[in-house]
């Protein structure tokens, strides 16, 4: 026989447990970092079970695994454990990246929990885990089951280069203030609906802060108005089930059907007052970009709105002071985009320079938009934000414009790439422009119309809007 001269057959041990630990992080995070999305999510909660795998709060996440077994997760716009079916799970509350490490379960190389406990996970291969958020420290129980797929190039949101923004009006509203370029605009995915928030005049006297509700769903407007003696300016947020109106003198915080007077705060920035500030929002911290009319010495801060206190406490120092510049923020970066140095005056300049305040360290960088916005608006979607505002032509150098001409863009907070986008609004007249922007379901909204008309009656405003898909 020939088995006697035929050497054994080797068979290679397991590897040990501790050998397998180490290679999870690596194939989950292709060795270096890796960028997981939610492809299947399901909510049970007291009142059932829903899937919500649609959701624009659940679309938005990110769980960003590391070989160094820590895991970054980008939860975005929160989701309402509470709701009792998946359109109540809807929530209209942005939430800052939260990094933690994650933990191997007993005699197990893939299964982990994190997030002190509330997530637990079973790595199922390289591409699939399958995971579960607890929330029994909230007001009711539940928890949500999640299938994580890796997060393609093809994955993330993307503008409408190539085909532009074709807008269509959608309702039309009267108001005296708009031509200030004062107002505020926001909308909810939560309640469907879309807010401008303007202070209208009462005869030659400062009149009351008006909000002007459209209700999405019968394209109908609700109205609210609240007096007290606030300067124009108007930057609506909504923050958990609450519409907050940030006001030169004031913030005042609604319920979101508008169904009482607000709670109001004096926030006391300083003896004058802001005007033509811009403002974003992350968890409950409002961030109130410049617009000091104590110029010459505060017009360069960033402050956070303080609801413990009501004040505005100062976090940053921006290289020079900033008016009519809005702002948004992305995984803890405030962005603030043109604007110009003063509020108004033939020294005006407008600028290019823009800021990125990192909300971890208050430290400030820079970047330049290609064009000079001497009013700018903006609107986040994921890892866009979209830039639209004003070019204004001053040929004869008095400090008055002469002439409008609106611009749109869209930048990527993943590649700092910024681009411009075409759009059907006609500015060929002077005074035709843009004067606010809100972007949710998938739509951007504007408020244009022509500063030039007549005053008298009230003039007429339109809300247009544009699919972004």
């Amino acid at each position: 026989s020939c088995g006697e001269d035929e050497e054994p057959l080797h068979t290679d041990p397991e590897p040990t447990l501790e050998v397998q630990r180490q290679e999870t992080p690596q194939s989950i995070s292709n060795g270096d970092s890796k960028t997981w999305r939610i492809s299947n999510a399901v909510l049970t909660n007291d009142s059932g079970t829903f899937d919500i795998s649609e959701n624009f709060n659940v679309k938005d996440d990110e769980f960003i695994f590391k070989a160094d077994q820590t895991l970054e997760w980008r939860a975005g716009n929160d989701i309402n454990i509470n709701g009792s079916n998946a359109s109540e799970t809807l929530l209209d509350y942005y939430r800052s990246p939260v990094t933690t490490t994650f933990e191997y379960s007993e005699d197990s190389s893939t299964e982990a929990t994190a997030l002190n406990g509330t997530f637990s996970f079973t790595v199922e291969g390289q591409n699939s885990i399958e995971g579960v958020l607890t929330f029994a420290g909230r007001s009711a129980a539940g928890e949500i089951a999640i299938t994580l797929t890796e997060k393609t190039a093809s994955d993330y949101v993307t503008a409408p280069l190539s085909s532009g923004l074709d807008f269509t009006e959608v309702n039309t509203f009267n108001s005296a203030m708009v031509v200030s370029g004062s107002v505020g605009m926001t909308g909810s995915y939560a309640d469907n609906s879309m807010m401008v928030v303007t202070r209208e005049p009462e005869g030659n006297a400062s009149g009351p802060e008006k909000i002007f509700k459209l209700l999405l769903d019968t394209n109908t407007f609700e109205f609210n108005e609240y007096l007290n003696a606030d300067f124009v300016t108007k930057r609506p947020h909504i923050i958990n089930g609450e519409l907050i109106v940030v006001g030169g003198r004031f913030v005042n915080i609604y319920p979101l059907d508008l169904s009482g007077d607000p709670v109001t705060y004096e926030h006391l920035a300083n003896p004058i007052g802001l005007t033509r500030f811009g403002s974003a929002v992350v968890n409950d911290d409002i961030f109130i970009v410049g617009g000091d009319l104590d110029e010459d010495i505060n017009g360069d801060k960033v402050r956070k709105f303080n609801p413990e206190t009501g004040q505005l406490d100062e976090f940053a120092t921006l290289p020079q002071p900033r008016f009519w510049a809005e702002s948004e923020i992305v995984n803890n970066k405030l962005y603030i985009f043109g604007g110009q140095q003063v509020f108004v005056g033939s020294e005006t300049v407008v600028e290019t320079t823009s800021y990125i305040v990192d909300l971890d360290t208050g430290n400030v960088d820079s970047f330049e938009l290609p064009v000079e916005l001497f009013a700018s608006f903006t609107a986040r979607i994921e890892n866009l934000i979209y830039v639209s505002g004003q070019i204004r032509d001053d040929t004869d150098g008095d400090g008055i414009p002469d002439d409008y001409n609106i611009y749109f863009g869209v930048y990527d907070t993943n590649d700092d790439s910024f681009t411009e986008i075409s759009t059907n609004l006609d500015d060929s007249d002077l005074a035709t422009t843009v004067y606010g922007m809100t972007l949710f379901n998938d739509k951007l909204y504007v408020v244009y119309g022509d500063a030039a008309q007549p005053t008298d009656p009230i003039p007429t405003w339109q809300i247009m809007a544009a699919d972004l898909n």
